[in-house]
């Protein structure tokens, strides 16, 4: 339990230092780190499952979104909306935390929109250098969150969930990392 209280502090510091900083220097946004990152989509609007994202160099997430994460798909399966992010961590905090990326999986209920944050999940990542074990998902605000350590290549993250109606859902992601 004092792991998880950690690790949870860390996150939360881990988002909080890049976006203080990122409000700080707001004005200009033509220096956004030294990332790109670049989507597509093979048409099928609504199924995340279905897009890939590139990325390279080390910055956090090269300052998409005020949260310092970037949205990789959102999927909808039996009344429930899963949208993924991920943070790129710098390489200082990679090392620190032993990891290079922290995803996070957001529900929702489809219809009404309201958030879904009781239950377990877990994510299964495919590809790269093999296959790894399922890691659990913590609950963290409103998501689900892990660290994970992936080196370049094409990644499927296989999200597997029991929310609070006891109903089993999948939900799949696709990812690059170059």
């Amino acid at each position: 339990m004092k792991r998880h209280l950690a690790v949870m502090i860390m996150v939360a510091l881990a988002i909080m230092v890049p976006v203080s900083t990122m409000a700080m220097s707001h004005g200009d946004h033509s220096g956004h780190g030294s990332s790109s990152m670049s989507m597509k989509s093979d048409g099928h609007a609504g199924h995340g499952g279905n897009m890939d994202m590139e990325h390279q160099g080390s910055s956090m997430s090269g300052g998409h979104g005020s949260d310092g994460m970037q949205m990789i798909g959102e999927q909808t399966e039996a009344g429930v909306k899963a949208t993924a992010k991920i943070m790129v961590y710098t390489a200082d905090k990679a090392e620190m935390v032993n990891a290079s990326h922290h995803l996070m999986v957001f529900f929702t209920d489809a219809t009404s929109g309201a958030k879904l944050s009781q239950g377990k999940v877990a994510v299964k990542v495919k590809g790269g250098h093999g296959d790894a074990k399922p890691v659990e998902l913590m609950a963290m605000g409103d998501g689900f969150g892990a660290d994970l350590r992936v080196e370049p290549g094409h990644y499927t993250f296989e999200v597997g969930t029991k929310l609070a109606d006891g109903a089993k859902r999948s939900f799949e992601y696709q990812y690059m990392v170059k």
